[in-house]
């Protein structure tokens, strides 16, 4: 695999069965990274792989490091990126840094929990690295997270990246969530499980010059327009281009879908891409792919939604991990890829799939 030129804009999403990270270079060598996807075994997670196939040193290349929620399909192997990628600024939710969030992280500090478990330790390392960066961000509606001025990128123009959400509502309303799972004195502690619900995650805007990039992180809609999908594409606030590439949220699910993101934030016909989920409740649907193939003739998935079948264990072992509330499953082989690239200033992406 070859790195892009200087000039070329390129969106990378990386996805098996189960995880998604996004890489966006943005001219001049000058990369970002969303979220982590590891392999069970991987000494190094899948985004920091692909940089180091291409010739790219994530060291000094990336430029800003963002953990759009705590699910664990988005933060395998966060913690070994932000500290390899050591130039990067950092961005958390708002979230993240409210007390409630943080007094959640110190009652579930458990050496023997796993890190690829609960993500409860992947987040606390990223805190300890974050204390030694001079510069970090928090990912909150309407807030510019980083700029490059044409004059220092050959490509001439200019570059911001965008926090689309999660909304001031949002994060009051997570946080409430959060307060829920701390366990009271004396109660037993069971293993750190996040909310289900992604309406607090982070969504991106990238400009760089005309071309747009929206990256939906796993944003999904909800009944109270403060919130959600419907918080963003209310915004008078936000940047009001249209963008030519999607990394659809949640999955493609339709909790995921609003109509008017499509029709005022997105060109006709966009790039969109996504990563399946192929655990409980397999996603995309055939609903959801005819769902996205009736708005754009661009659909691409990283890894088909074809099943993982469950880990079989000793019945006491099975009973055991039931009353963490573990659930184990086959670690796939195949780690997708889709990458889209794009001279500036050509009339289309080139968009190809590949395995890692």
């Amino acid at each position: 695999m070859t790195r892009p030129a200087l000039d070329e804009v390129e969106v990378t999403v990386i996805g098996p069965s189960y995880g998604e990270s996004v890489l966006v270079h943005l001219g001049d060598d000058h990369w970002i990274i969303v979220d982590s996807v590891a392999r069970q075994g991987q000494t190094r997670p899948a985004a920091i792989e692909y940089l180091h196939s291409i010739g790219v040193n994530p060291q000094h290349a990336v430029k800003l490091v963002v953990v759009t929620h705590w699910h664990d399909d988005h933060i395998r192997g966060i913690a070994n990126t932000v500290q390899i990628c050591a130039a990067a600024t950092v961005c958390v939710p708002s979230s993240f840094t409210g007390s409630e969030f943080l007094s959640f992280l110190a009652a579930h500090a458990d050496p023997l929990a796993s890190s690829f478990g609960t993500g409860v330790d992947e987040l606390r390392q990223v805190f300890e690295t974050m204390r030694t960066r001079a510069e970090n961000r928090l990912g909150l509606a309407d807030t510019r997270l980083l700029q490059i001025p044409k004059h220092a990128v050959s490509h001439q123009c200019h570059v911001e990246i965008w926090s689309l959400s999660p909304s001031a509502f949002q994060v009051t309303e997570s946080l409430g969530k959060i307060a829920k799972l701390i366990p009271g004195f004396g109660k037993t502690k069971r293993r750190a499980v996040s909310t289900a619900e992604n309406d607090h995650s982070i969504a991106l805007w990238i400009s760089i010059g005309d071309e747009c990039i929206l990256l939906g992180g796993d944003l999904e809609e909800t009944p109270d327009a403060r919130a959600g999908w419907s918080a963003v594409v209310a915004s008078t606030a936000r940047p009001q281009q249209k963008a030519s590439v999607f990394k659809v949220p949640h999955h493609g699910s339709e909790t995921g879908h609003n109509e008017n993101v499509w029709t005022d934030m997105l060109h006709a016909d966009p790039q969109a891409i996504l990563t399946p989920w192929n655990r409980a409740g397999k996603l995309p649907s055939p609903a959801d792919i005819q769902r996205l193939e009736a708005r754009t003739k661009h659909v691409h998935l990283t890894a088909p939604p074809a099943d993982l079948s469950r880990v079989k264990h000793n019945h006491e072992v099975e009973k055991l991990l039931r009353d963490f509330g573990i659930r184990t499953y086959r670690e796939p082989r195949e780690v997708g890829i889709v990458r889209a690239r794009k001279k500036l200033g050509a009339a289309d992406w080139v968009v190809e799939r590949m395995a890692s």
